[in-house]
């Protein structure tokens, strides 16, 4: 029954002392050149990245079931009866959408939980979910990985 009123991370807790750092990297996957959008990615089998600003829509089955979700553009429509799940709260540093309370993030969750299959939520062997790329973000992956592959000779002609 401490009277604690505040609460601080500092560096000696957020980080070991054999590792001081986290190890993250920075993919940009889409930028502005002049007036045009560019998408990037990334083609290595370790890190493959996706191109351009997404969105992620989550499908129902009819008993309310989750059923796949689908990696979309953010200015790509929501697939019919889909649920969009990434949501801005923040735009250039001014909160534009109140975060959630703390009893609302909890009930969300649990809901979620009980809308999952239980072949999800087995931990060994778990089903995967099924996770699905757009029409238009498959075809703007494809078309970039074929402009940034270098063409190799067929050696057989």
């Amino acid at each position: 029954e401490a009277p604690i009123d505040a609460f601080g991370v500092g560096t000696q807790l957020s980080t070991s002392t054999d590792a001081p750092y986290l190890p993250m990297v920075y993919k940009l996957t889409t930028y502005e050149q002049g007036g045009a959008t560019r998408y990037t990615i990334k083609l290595s089998e370790e890190k493959q990245t996706l191109p351009g600003l997404k969105q992620v829509y989550r499908h129902y089955d009819q008993q309310g079931f989750m059923e796949r979700d689908t990696i979309a553009f953010q200015t790509e429509a929501a697939p019919e009866g889909d649920t969009p799940l990434i949501h801005t709260y923040l735009k250039s540093g001014q909160l534009v959408k109140a975060f959630p309370e703390l009893g609302d993030v909890r009930d969300n969750t649990l809901a979620g939980l009980a809308r999952l299959p239980a072949g999800h939520k087995r931990l060994k062997p778990a089903d995967p979910f099924p996770v699905q790329l757009s029409e238009a973000m498959a075809q703007t992956r494809t078309r970039l990985q074929q402009e940034l592959t270098p063409h190799r000779p067929d050696p057989d002609q």
